[in-house]
């Protein structure tokens, strides 16, 4: 059976020892079920594969970074590159001011830094989430800023071990 980089559904008809084990050697090669479930008799099986390259972990980082910004701001990001080193993953990111944090900017500064402060947190908040249960990081730390006049941002994101560590293989 030939797994791909995204989600896989796996059926199986009857469960017995070898189907165990099957799955058992799934979970060491990277993969993670995260849902399981019985429907007339037949067992269904949500499967994630963890990324095996750094490229892959990249581009895994990426989607989630944006996913979050999607959720949040209803828009995504245009441009962002990710570094990598050691336990830190650094991502800046360009993106579009909203437009009405413009309008609130230009009556009160001191309001449009508390709403981004406040968007800023929620932000970190999904991004932990989808991290931790997406890809399986035990995050230690996020760090973010904003410049509204640049519309850039900077994350700094602390794993608990080294990178490498929680590629699959």
């Amino acid at each position: 059976m030939v797994l791909s980089n995204k989600q896989n559904i796996l059926f199986f008809i009857q469960v017995d020892y070898v189907l165990l084990m099957c799955l058992e050697h799934l979970i060491g090669k990277g993969m993670t079920h995260s849902f399981c479930y019985i429907y007339w008799g037949v067992i269904i099986i949500l499967v994630d594969q963890l990324p095996r390259t750094l490229g892959e972990l990249k581009q895994s980082i990426m989607r989630e970074n944006n996913l979050v910004n999607q959720l949040i701001f209803k828009v995504g990001l245009t441009e962002q590159q990710i570094s990598l080193m050691d336990n830190k993953i650094i991502i800046i990111a360009k993106h579009k001011r909203i437009p009405v944090l413009e309008i609130i900017e230009s009556s009160s500064d001191s309001l449009a830094e508390i709403i981004d402060r406040l968007l800023i947190d929620k932000y970190k908040e999904l991004l932990l989430r989808n991290l931790e249960e997406k890809l399986h990081f035990n995050v230690q730390l996020i760090l973010k800023d904003y410049d509204s006049m640049k519309e850039i941002s900077g994350t700094i994101i602390v794993l608990d071990k080294k990178i490498e560590s929680y590629l699959a293989g």
